[in-house]
C-alpha cells in the first residue's frame, strides 16, 4: 500500500531498547522514576483508605500507568517512532520483532497483570488496557 512503511525488525539488545526509549535524557529517567514512585505510594494509600484487598497491586498498577504515560507522552523529543509514519504489519508475528513492538509488550504485560491482580476482573483490565493503548496512540 502506498504511504505505509514496513516495520523494521530489531535485535533483542537491551541497550538499544533503552537508547530507543530514553535517548540521551538521563534526567528524564530520574524524574519519571521518582514520579512513578510517588504515584506508587499515593496509590497504596488511597487503596488502603478505600478498603482495596490488594493495595500493593493498586499502587503498582498506578505506578506502571504513570510510567507508561510519562515515557510515551511526556518524554522530550518523543519515544519510539518519531518519524510520524504509521507502521502496519501484515504478518502479526512481525510485531514481536520491532523495537516499538517489544517496548509496547514490555510496558503492557505488567500493566495487564497488575490490573487483573488489583481489580480481580480480566474484562475490566482488558477494557482499561485497550483504552490506555488507544489513548496513547491517538495522543
Amino acid at each position: 500500500m502506498a504511504g505505509l512503511a514496513p516495520a523494521t525488525p530489531h535485535s533483542w539488545n537491551g541497550t538499544v531498547l533503552l537508547e530507543a526509549i530514553f535517548g540521551d535524557k538521563p534526567g528524564f529517567i530520574l524524574v519519571s522514576a521518582l514520579a512513578s514512585l510517588t504515584v506508587f505510594f499515593a496509590g497504596i494509600k488511597i487503596a488502603r483508605r478505600t478498603g482495596a484487598q490488594k493495595p500493593w497491586a493498586v499502587g503498582t498498577l498506578c505506578a506502571l500507568v504513570a510510567m507508561e504515560v510519562s515515557v510515551t507522552l511526556l518524554l522530550p523529543g518523543g519515544a519510539g517512532a518519531t518519524d510520524g509514519i504509521c507502521y502496519l504489519n501484515r504478518d502479526p508475528a512481525n510485531v514481536f520483532m520491532t523495537t516499538q513492538g517489544i517496548m509496547n509488550i514490555a510496558m503492557f504485560i505488567p500493566i495487564g497483570f497488575f490490573a487483573v491482580t488489583a481489580t480481580g476482573s480480566p474484562l475490566l483490565s482488558l477494557v482499561g488496557g485497550a483504552t490506555l493503548s488507544v489513548a496513547t496512540e491517538f495522543a
